[in-house]
């Protein structure tokens, strides 16, 4: 490992055939085109996934037909100043990380340009079904994260941003809208309230809306 990745921390979760996904996605799968044999070293795996499966970045592109894609950025684009904010005491209130609770973490965002919302969801992800109680980012706090100008990426440790069973996505188009890239599937469990370097590369899928990415946080 490099001096520059010593002590990171990877904030990626796995991707695996039967994980669980967002409610209407297609399912993973994995099927094998070549397995080793006598005289046929090789391995060869055929993957079916969503580009919004497990750890994934979502572009501009998600909710905006013309906004720019995935592959449109460049490598550097996707180091960050981020602040991991948490909200893990939300669930008991029944409440959503909206902007009051982003006020009360004010100091925190001094000098970063992403901010990640660390809840409850680290052990959601050992659960065998989607959780559509799921704490998430309210559009309050979209709006007032958006209208600052200097944030260039919001993530979460669950599947979406974005309160089940809405109408109107309207937290994925404050952010997406306004050209702030949304992280989402981050598992947050090991990892302390603070600031970190947020390293996060995408596959590089031409003309794609989102792709799988692994994540890293350096102290």
């Amino acid at each position: 490992m490099t001096k520059r990745l010593a002590g990171a921390i990877d904030i990626t979760v796995e991707t695996f055939p039967g994980m669980v996904v967002y409610p209407g996605e297609c399912e993973t799968q994995k099927e094998f085109h070549f397995t080793p044999a006598p005289g046929q070293p090789i391995t060869c795996t055929h993957w079916s996934l969503t580009a919004h499966a497990g750890t994934h970045l979502d572009a501009p592109r998600h909710f905006d037909p013309r906004g720019r894609a995935i592959a449109e950025y460049p490598p550097d684009f996707f180091e960050f100043r981020a602040a991991v904010l948490d909200a893990t005491a939300l669930r008991a209130q029944r409440r959503h990380a909206d902007a009051a609770f982003i006020e009360s973490k004010r100091a925190l965002l001094d000098g970063c340009d992403a901010v990640l919302v660390k809840t409850h969801h680290g052990e959601l992800w050992r659960a065998p079904a989607f959780d559509e109680g799921h704490t998430a980012i309210a559009h309050d706090a979209a709006a007032l994260l958006a209208r600052e100008g200097r944030f260039r990426l919001v993530g979460i440790d669950y599947f979406s941003v974005e309160l089940w069973g809405v109408d109107v996505f309207n937290t994925h188009l404050s952010f997406l809208l306004n050209g702030i890239f949304i992280l989402e599937g981050l598992d947050l469990s090991r990892i302390g309230e603070g600031v970190y370097t947020l390293i996060c590369l995408p596959a590089k899928w031409r003309d794609a809306e989102a792709a799988p990415t692994r994540a890293l946080l350096i102290p």
